[in-house]
């Protein structure tokens, strides 16, 4: 009976540590393991047994231990957040008194467990002078947000910049791999501290006069991993603030699939380009929707965190400063050259001929259709050609031999996403293409009569629109000055 008790009893403490773990892991954004949860158990199980000679031991070395404490907290600011919030729960869920000592143990204890990728990417610091300034704020800011977001460095009134920059440099060696560091000062005077720290590889974005408002609007943006120039140009607009941002960060190189034909035509043209890519190419290969692509263009946020080298699909999204490569100048091997020009800084030769020759296997067209269709390529690509041919006799000129094969694959693609039920529903100024366009229209509807039958589909305007866009960038169209 005494043994069923005790085991109760060790369920019910178990239990009930688990809970305060699991509620501060949640706030401090970090993740608990069973493990994790067995060594606060088993650490505590002894500090609760022993806890008269804890308790003697520190009252004997009470002053050691306070400022051993107050070291800590200065600096291991997030341990020690954590270690005081599961010390608040220890006392009021436990009954438990939490002393000092053990305190310590537990900011020791969690500065040594791997902090959570988010975290590591993007830290925010809160450095302000006065005694408790900056804690105050950071502190406020995270306990609204309810996760744990900013750091503090409370400075005194009359400390150098050099100090400053030591403890700020100290702090950051303890971050790891952080991509980007968000600095809340209370002066304009730090502005230009970032001149001072140790970082590579870090975008610093600095932002001056802040206030617990201000903070909080930067965490709200940093939790909903907005771009850091976008959250800083949101508080400037309402605040007597500047800010500035110091891009160190060496951007991940990559190739982007983007086509009109849809994400999944892209996503399926990512894969023959990795296929493509020599080994150990530091290249990536990334898909980005075409029509954000279109209204963003340089604007995108994706190329302040990426150099893209260029970008391969069926539609040039006609954005000055990016390099576009059609799938139809892969399929007919036409643009070996300007892939040299884009890759030649991100390649060593070897690299570049292996990828050059795969290029030449693997973008075949019945290797393209084959992998960008589930339909039979075969019988698919013959109806296309045929619809297309009628379409040539329509409009009275005879299609570049690029333009047939971007068409052959991009109304391939449109016909199985039709088949699907995945079509494309949005098209730019729809209404007035329609109103304009009417003749075309009436070509493609007449010229794919067939296809549409045979597949039991229809060709909505926004397709046809996309159709007309390959259309009227054909060389022959343009030096005719067809207006169709």
């Amino acid at each position: 009976m005494i043994y069923k008790e005790q085991e109760q009893q060790k369920d019910f403490y178990q239990n009930g540590i688990q809970h305060i773990l699991d509620l501060v892991a949640g706030q401090y954004k970090f993740e608990v393991t069973n493990n994790d949860i067995l060594s606060v158990c088993s650490y505590l199980n002894a500090y609760t047994k022993d806890y008269h000679s804890f308790r003697n031991w520190s009252v004997k070395n009470n002053e050691v231990v306070e400022t051993f404490y107050s070291f800590m907290k200065q600096h291991y600011h997030r341990e020690y957040s954590i270690s005081e919030e599961i010390g608040k729960y220890l006392s009021s869920y436990l009954d438990m008194d939490v002393l000092p000592m053990a305190m310590i143990t537990f900011i020791f204890y969690f500065q040594s467990l791997k902090k959570d990728d988010t975290y590591q990417k993007r830290a925010g610091v809160i450095l302000a002078h006065g005694f408790s300034t900056a804690s105050s704020i950071a502190d406020a800011v995270n306990k609204f947000l309810g996760k744990y977001v900013f750091d503090a460095i409370d400075m005194p009134v009359n400390v150098d910049m050099n100090s400053v920059l030591q403890q700020l440099n100290s702090y950051m060696k303890k971050l790891g791999k952080t991509e980007e560091l968000f600095l809340l000062v209370d002066m304009g005077s730090l502005e230009e501290i970032y001149k001072g720290l140790h970082l590579d590889n870090v975008n610093v974005g600095i932002i001056n006069n802040i206030s617990t408002k201000t903070a909080l609007e930067i965490g709200n943006g940093i939790l909903q991993n907005r771009a850091m120039e976008d959250i800083f140009k949101d508080v400037v607009a309402y605040s007597s603030t500047s800010y500035h941002i110091e891009r160190n960060r060496q951007k991940e190189k990559v190739i982007l699939c983007s086509c009109a034909s849809g994400v999944g035509t892209a996503e399926k043209l990512k894969q023959i380009m990795e296929d493509s890519l020599p080994l150990q190419s530091e290249i990536s290969v990334r898909v980005y929707d075409y029509n954000e692509l279109v209204e963003k263009g340089m604007n995108s946020t994706l190329f302040d965190d990426y150099h893209v080298l260029c970008v391969i699909g069926t539609l040039n999204p006609n954005i000055e400063q990016m390099n576009f490569v059609p799938i139809e100048d892969l399929i007919i091997n036409d643009c070996l050259g300007e892939l040299d020009n884009y890759l030649e800084d991100s390649m060593t030769i070897e690299q570049l001929q292996d990828f050059k020759k795969n290029i030449l296997k693997n973008f075949s067209l019945s290797n393209i259709m084959n992998s960008l269709t589930i339909l039979n390529p075969n019988k698919l690509l013959e109806h296309v050609a045929d619809a297309i041919d009628r379409l040539q006799i329509a409009l009275d000129f005879n299609f570049s031999n690029n333009t047939c094969f971007g068409l052959y694959v991009h109304i391939s693609c449109l016909i199985e996403r039709q088949v699907m039920q995945k079509e494309i529903e949005i098209y730019p100024d729809m209404n007035i293409f329609e109103k304009e366009h009417a003749l075309f229209i009436s070509y493609i509807k007449e010229s794919f009569k067939d296809v549409e039958n045979f597949y039991r589909v229809t060709i909505p305007i926004a397709e046809i629109g996309y159709i007309y866009d390959y259309v009227r960038n054909d060389k022959n169209f343009i030096e005719r000055g067809f207006c169709i």
